[in-house]
């Protein structure tokens, strides 16, 4: 499967989305960002991966050898720990505390 997949290769390198984001996190796996230009959510996407740990970002031409620098000090990071999939149960939580404090 996809998922089988993801988690088993060493370092993703994809653009910023949620998917690509959450799914390294989830999974331990060390991830590099190549962020889209105009993406509005691409900053805080990308700042919740650092923090969550094993992501950083590359700006630049992917024929460059800075690119294959940052693939190698990428690898060099220790594999990140995975990060709980919360989403789902925080979404619940808020929505019932919307309701409730509304009186519905």
């Amino acid at each position: 499967s996809f998922i089988d997949v993801l988690a088993s290769v060493d370092l993703i390198v994809g653009k910023d989305s949620y998917g690509v984001v959450a799914e390294s996190a989830c999974n331990g796996v060390r991830l590099m960002v190549l962020p889209r230009e105009g993406s509005m959510e691409a900053r805080s996407l990308l700042d919740w991966a650092t923090s969550a740990g094993g992501a950083a970002s590359f700006h630049g031409h992917i024929d460059s050898p800075s690119f294959v620098e940052a693939v190698c000090r990428s690898l060099e990071q220790p594999k990140p720990e995975r990060v709980e999939a919360s989403g789902v149960d925080e979404a619940a939580w808020l929505i019932a505390e919307k309701i409730v404090s509304e009186g519905a």
